[in-house]
């Protein structure tokens, strides 16, 4: 049987999967640094809030480029993955003074089953 080669990525698909990556990363920190976070100085808990913000705003560039059709299907379902993880660490962030992204009408979206299959 004949492989079929992955379809190629354009140079925004390209940017895409490299903010999915990094944002997936720093999700995965948020547990461990929530329990670190009561005595982390100020200055380091400022550095990870601006640094959290920062992701935060590659979140609602994937969101935007979502809703453009950007997205590869994968990236597609990779990026709805990392939305609801937010969601669920939303206790947390709270308890850190931190936001997640701004999800107007994407909410909707992550409560659908059909998008995995999209």
């Amino acid at each position: 049987m004949a492989a079929f080669p992955a379809p190629q990525l354009n140079d925004r698909q390209d940017r895409n999967g490299r903010y999915l990556a990094w944002l997936a990363a720093t999700i995965a920190e948020v547990p461990l640094t929530a329990q670190e976070w009561p005595g982390l100085p100020g200055g380091e808990r400022a550095g990870f809030a601006a640094e959290w913000d920062n992701y935060m705003g590659m979140a609602e560039t994937l969101i935007a480029e979502y809703w453009s059709g950007e997205l590869s299907p994968g990236q597609r379902a990779d990026l709805f993955v990392l939305l609801r993880r937010i969601e669920q660490l939303a206790p947390l962030l709270r308890r850190m003074d931190l936001h997640g992204p701004d999800l107007r009408g994407v909410n909707v979206l992550l409560r659908e089953k059909t998008i995995l299959s999209d």
